[in-house]
């Protein structure tokens, strides 16, 4: 059993690899749950490889150690090679073929990696078992470092900038709502490209309600941690930081600082903390945060819900590394169906709950204290694409498929719609409140890792153009130019109401 645990290790540091290093490139933007799944897949199939290389060489550890680890790599690589014989377009590639060509040829390549005598044998697993130890520990520092800084990372808040003179404390101060909608295409995109001309009642329904709404409004960049740092802190960022820059500006932001300095109570609720997007990213530092408890799942509401079974979560992370492995054909045909017990489905079956909940969540905060300053990032209509215009659950093969954003998007229209109806009638009797609707960016129309299909000549220009829709109650809106940089949004509104006198871009 000594012998059998010693020849092990080489082969479990080499499936430890991968993973361990991608984490260590990403590990601002991840957490270390990310890496449970795949880590746990890849250590059994290097455990179970060599011990049936074990049984099958009669228990000799060392030339089934080695037939391993000529094996693995293999097994580790195979969907990026997949990837690249379908990118050079050269031949017809299909799992079919693709796959028992290269179990044919790492078993070859194992047996005679087996066939090494020693000293040859047992020199060669002593250098990989030093070059792969150097390097797993290597990115594991790497690693421990990251998870230093994130939890003891900077946590300095911002001075709010001095509060105006004319501001009394007998001022009536309105409510305010900044609701993001991620990746919610502008209303021009939504008609022209998708020939959804229904849009036009949720315009028609805005400025009924005394909405402005900015047409020629563009995001400056495509990336949503640079647009929300800017616009929070009114102040244009460079598109090339690291991301824990942006998490830390988003945390402690001017807009809520300033806010919170002349009597506001703030609350958040931040979509983007999921799993799906930014596990790593911190909390926005509010008097309230909004947060769905993931373990109280509503099986009525989804219906499906029960029938999920033992299948593993697994997050963004996770589906990069095991669709580069042999596991990938396996993952692609549960994808195609209406399969949900596959690679999808705890993770976006939570989204789905997640989304639900905010919108009907933020409709009650009637019993939260005012005035009250209200930021919510909703992951909606960004994919996942869950949805249908109807709001029903659509089958798993739409998830990453950019033919059905246009179903997600009508339903988060109508969800967006009862929410501003929700918050018009629950101020009824008191000061009008301010609401904010924007997008980060237009709908970019990207692939989700090689998966889901694209949309055919989609204007570049529309992956910048953005829902910008202000209710100002008490301030004349006409002068407002239609092409409103959302930078300003917060200057626009603390010069409005509050006396300050900040710079617009």
């Amino acid at each position: 059993m000594k012998g059998a645990a010693r020849y092990a290790l080489a082969p479990v540091l080499l499936a430890l690899y991968p993973s361990v290093f991608l984490y260590s490139q990403n590990a601002q933007i991840l957490t270390l749950r990310s890496l449970r799944t795949p880590i746990l897949i890849c250590i059994l199939v290097a455990v179970a490889c060599y011990m049936g290389a074990s049984l099958l060489l009669k228990g000799d550890h060392l030339a089934a150690s080695n037939a391993t680890l000529a094996f693995l790599p293999f097994f580790l690589v195979y969907g990026a090679i997949y990837e690249l014989l379908l990118r050079a377009d050269l031949i017809m590639v299909m799992h079919q073929t693709l796959l028992p060509a290269l179990l044919v040829t790492g078993g070859y390549g194992g047996y005679l990696a087996s066939r090494m005598r020693e000293p040859a044998a047992g020199a060669a697993n002593g250098i990989l078992l030093l070059i792969l130890g150097g390097l797993v520990t290597l990115n594991a520092l790497g690693i421990a470092a990251a998870e230093v800084v994130k939890a003891y990372g900077n946590q300095e808040g911002i001075t709010p900038l001095p509060t105006p003179q004319a501001l009394s404390g007998e001022q009536v101060m309105p409510d305010i709502y900044y609701i993001v909608l991620d990746e919610y295409a502008c209303f021009e995109a939504i008609r022209d490209y998708w020939g959804y001309v229904e849009i036009a009642s949720f315009e028609e329904f805005l400025e009924r309600r005394g909405f402005f709404v900015a047409n020629n409004s563009r995001s400056r960049t495509k990336g949503t941690l640079v647009e929300m740092a800017a616009r929070l802190n009114f102040e244009e960022f460079a598109a090339d930081l690291e991301p824990k820059a942006y998490f830390d500006a988003i945390a402690n932001n001017r807009a809520m600082q300033d806010l919170r300095s002349i009597g506001y109570v703030t609350i958040v609720y931040d979509g983007m903390r999921s799993p799906l997007f930014y596990p790593a990213k911190r909390r926005v530092e509010a008097d309230l945060v909004l947060e769905r408890d993931p373990a109280a799942e509503n099986g009525d509401r989804l219906g499906f819900i029960a029938a999920i079974g033992p299948a593993i979560s697994i997050d963004p992370f996770g589906e990069k590394m095991l669709d580069l492995t042999m596991l990938r054909p396996m993952f692609e045909s549960a994808l195609a169906g209406n399969d949900l017990s596959g690679r999808y489905t705890v993770l976006r079956v939570r989204h789905i709950a997640e989304v639900l909940w905010a919108f009907e969540r933020l409709a009650s905060l009637e019993s939260s204290p005012s005035p009250r300053f209200v930021y919510a990032h909703i992951m909606l209509p960004h994919e996942p694409f869950v949805f249908d215009a109807q709001g029903r659950v659509n089958r798993a093969g739409c998830f990453e498929d950019w033919g059905c954003y246009l179903g997600n998007y009508v339903f988060a229209t109508k969800l967006v719609r009862q929410l501003v109806e929700a918050i018009l009638r629950e101020s009824k009797g008191g000061p009008a409140p301010v609401i904010i609707l924007q997008s980060d960016h237009g709908a970019r129309n990207q692939p989700y890792m090689e998966v889901g299909g694209v949309l055919e000549a989609y204007p570049e220009a529309y992956k910048n153009c953005i829902l910008n829709a202000m209710l100002l109650p008490g301030i004349d809106s006409s002068h407002l130019p239609e092409d409103l940089d959302p930078i300003n949004t917060f200057p626009l509104i603390l010069n409005s109401y509050f006396g300050y006198d900040i710079p617009l871009e």
